[in-house]
This record gives structure tokens, C-alpha cells and sequence, in this order.
């Protein structure tokens, strides 16, 4: 057996994490009617940053970046993410069988 926290299994999770991340992103910048560019401006990042976020390619944005970025997005600070990630696949430590 594996242990949870292989690096195998980080990867996944950073990978469905950035997915989910992007995803969201994309939508709220939809919603505000905002072009790349545009949300680029707002927070003094390039467009192609932006894109690469949205679209999962871009690792390593740094916590700044992204907490200017869902500022600009949030018309309000109870902002938060339509969907999270997949429940777990396997039984977690202490939970029951079922």
C-alpha cells in the first residue's frame, strides 16, 4: 500500500486543485463581463498569465498574485468557489467502512 501523501498523490491533488482553481476564475471573470487582459491590468499581471491560470498551465502564481486576482473578481469578501474538489476515493484515517 502507498502512503496518502506520495508524491504521486500530491501531484493529482494540486492538479485537480489547479483545475478547479482555473475553472472558477475563468466563470467570474465571465460573469463580470472582464477580458483576460483586462483582469490582467486590474491586478498587474499579463494577459498570458492570466490565460495560463485559467487553462491549469501556470504553476507557481504565489499567494499575493492569487488573493489580488479573487479580489478583483469578489464583489464582496464572502466570495467563495462554486464547486470544490471530488470527495476522496478511499476510506480516510478513522472513517468507517461504508
Amino acid at each position: 500500500m502507498i502512503a496518502w501523501d506520495t508524491p504521486t498523490d500530491l501531484d493529482r491533488l494540486q492538479d485537480i486543485g489547479v483545475a478547479v482553481l482555473g475553472n472558477e476564475i475563468l466563470n467570474a471573470r465571465l460573469r463580470l463581463g472582464l477580458s483576460q487582459r483586462q483582469l490582467g491590468w486590474r491586478v498587474g499581471l499579463h494577459q498570458s498569465t492570466i490565460s495560463r491560470l485559467e487553462n491549469g498551465s501556470l504553476r507557481g502564481i504565489g499567494f499575493k498574485n492569487l488573493a489580488a486576482i479573487i479580489g478583483a473578481l469578489s464583489r464582496s469578501p464572502h466570495f467563495r468557489l462554486v464547486e470544490g474538489p471530488p470527495a476522496p476515493s478511499r476510506r480516510l484515517p478513522g472513517q468507517a467502512e461504508g
